[in-house]
């Protein structure tokens, strides 16, 4: 049995064809590729997380402090109450605009390697 490699040293290769003197991979697994989209993944699920639990925090905290005030006269912002337009909506725009930049500059396009051919296909 061979020994077990260890952790980001690991490279599969499962068919190797040599051209010209020069070794090409054409299907196969590199560990070390697959553990830097591992850790990019993970650092933008992080981001997403953390951005979650904010606003989460600041719409549940803002609309319990502010939506249950028995003002007769509620301040309005166009027609609609203050607290949901700073409880609700302003947190609605702030997460449109961090999902715009998140989806146009924060999330790595890795190179996944080839496409495995799947069993039964031609």
């Amino acid at each position: 049995m061979p020994p077990r490699p260890r952790h980001g040293q690991v490279k599969e290769v499962l068919s190797v064809t040599s051209v010209n003197g020069q070794t090409e991979r054409e299907h196969g697994i590199c560990m070390d590729n697959a553990a830097a989209v591992l850790r990019s993944s993970r650092r933008e699920a992080t981001q997403v997380a953390v951005l979650w639990v904010v606003i989460c925090i600041w719409v549940v905290g803002y609309c319990i402090t502010n939506a249950y005030r028995t003002d007769p006269d509620p301040v309005l912002i166009a027609g609609v109450p203050s607290w949901v337009v700073w409880g609700i909506l302003a947190p609605w725009m702030v997460c449109l605009a961090a999902t715009c930049w998140f989806a146009f500059r924060g999330v790595e396009d890795t190179d996944l390697g080839e496409e495995q051919a799947q069993a039964g296909e031609d």
